[in-house]
């Protein structure tokens, strides 16, 4: 077990070095892309990408995690007929999304709608032929050629992005960088992941195997993406194409902290889990020990975003997307059950159990249908936003329940604590950041100023965590002399 979670931190050192440069491109291109693209356009984008990123999701097999999860998930066979079944599903969902182009463009009244959504649909065919070493790579923990190929894609993404908006700043320059991440992801994963090359099997039982496995995170998926998408549709029958492209870039943006855990969470401590349950050890110290620091390091970015989101938009963005400051202010403290909530799925998912995460998500879908109408009602977007905001913990709540039930103690004492700490450092950096802005200090001193604070804040936590791996690399120091 000792040997499963030293292995576990050396791919999450790698995973998080990857996945923070591929967020150091986001956080590049989306203050320049504000300077050439208007919110209108990123608003079109917002439509599209609940269509594009919902049909993938609603017919989700849970490939990935059947691969990781099974006992099989090395051999061939298996493999090949995971892959067949996710390339089929990948070519049927971009005729599903052409197939739908006409009609959604006429609902929602952008007819150039018909002619980017087509284009944008291809993304699933890409995603339906990338390889299944991507998969048995993250199994196997061996992440540095995987973390590689995620970022020479980030990498080309990011400059088609920003070269077509520079000549063309349309939606197209959107949906061309997105597709451009997506199948140079493709090429690579073929052409440099370690393993053999996928190709087309079939075999009954093994299909019946991903199906038993996968009904349920099919039914989880579905319910996620409801959750997750649908306030694009809803809030964009109330609000204007404009203030939708700002509800969507402060989204994005308070979604970062939780994409890093949950990048940390997919592909370190799931197949971690997955690990010491093969191997028959007990999961339940494992649990503990791997969610900590996952928990200390979402919560110090949450609280950041949460005492800095408007003094970021101020210093990197255009004037014209300030707006989106307030917004990822109440996304963001939101996420952070999100981030609660998705280092328990781990487990549960390690454990088999994956309709606990469909239950999570459709209590939170029943809980916006009600709050969402009512918050609107009582106070307009504001309202509607904080209600939207507040249902992340009901999903949070199931997860505690269900983890509890499979005798995996969710640690209420640290997310409750959390909170608190989270809130207290965030709404205090933010006041800080209010108070020396009104002398007239330069938004530059204020950033770092709330950097600093924030960190010094949660430095306490974060240190057990670094002592541990520190006295880990001395003893293994140590010990080198004595093996030679």
């Amino acid at each position: 077990m000792t040997d499963h979670v030293q292995r576990a931190r050396r791919a999450a050192v790698i995973a998080l070095a990857g996945y923070a440069a591929s967020k150091v491109l986001v956080f590049i291109s989306s203050p320049l892309l504000s300077y050439l693209i208007a919110p209108d356009v990123r608003g079109l984008v917002e439509l599209v990408n609940p269509i594009v990123i919902g049909i993938e999701l609603v017919s989700d097999l849970g490939i990935g995690p059947a691969i990781i999860q099974s006992q099989r998930g090395a051999d061939r066979t298996f493999l090949g007929v995971a892959w067949t079944i996710q390339a089929v599903r990948g070519a049927m969902l971009s005729l599903v999304v052409c197939a739908l182009a006409w009609p959604y463009a006429e609902i929602t009244g952008h007819p150039e709608l018909a002619q980017i959504l087509p284009v944008a649909g291809l993304a699933a065919l890409g995603s339906g032929l990338l390889s299944t070493k991507i998969l048995t790579t993250s199994r196997e923990l061996a992440i540095g050629r995987l973390t590689a190929v995620e970022l020479g894609a980030q990498v080309v993404g990011f400059a088609v992005k920003m070269i077509w908006a520079s000549y063309s700043p349309t939606a197209w320059s959107l949906v061309g960088g997105g597709l451009s991440i997506i199948f140079t992801k493709l090429v690579l994963s073929h052409a440099l992941l370690p393993g053999a090359l996928d190709r087309p099997r079939w075999d009954p039982a093994i299909a019946r195997e991903l199906a038993r496995f996968g009904r349920w995170v099919l039914a989880s998926t579905l319910l996620t993406f409801l959750t997750g998408h649908a306030d694009r549709w809803i809030f964009g029958a109330l609000i204007p194409l404009g203030m939708l492209g700002l509800f969507g870039n402060a989204a994005v943006i308070a979604a970062l902290p939780v994409e890093v855990v949950g990048q940390l969470a997919g592909r370190v401590v799931f197949p971690l889990y997955a690990r010491v349950l093969q191997s028959g050890g007990d999961l339940a110290p494992v649990f503990q020990r791997a969610r900590r620091p996952l928990l200390v390091l979402g919560g110090w970015a949450i609280a950041g975003l949460v005492a800095g989101a408007p003094t970021a938009m101020r210093l990197l963005w255009d004037e014209a997307w300030w707006g989106s400051g307030w917004m990822i202010q109440i996304l963001v403290f939101a996420s952070w059950f999100r981030l609660c909530e998705t280092t328990n799925g781990a487990a549960l998912l390690a454990r088999g159990e994956p309709r606990w995460l469909a239950a999570g998500s459709l209590a939170k879908l029943i809980a916006m249908c009600i709050a969402i109408p009512i918050g609107h009602a009582m106070g307009g977007f504001l309202g509607a936003l904080l209600a939207y905001a507040s249902t992340e913990v009901v999903r949070y709540v199931v997860s505690v329940w269900a983890t509890s039930r499979l005798g995996l103690h969710a640690g209420l004492r640290d997310d409750v604590a959390g909170t608190l700490l989270v809130a207290a450092t965030g709404v205090g950096g933010w006041q800080i950041a209010e108070r020396v802005r009104a002398w007239g200090v330069p938004v530059l001193a204020e950033a770092a100023l709330v950097a600093i604070v924030v960190t010094l804040a949660w430095a306490p936590l974060a240190m057990p965590a670094v002592m541990s791996i520190v006295r880990e690399r001395r003893a293994r120091s140590a010990l080198a002399p004595a093996r030679a």
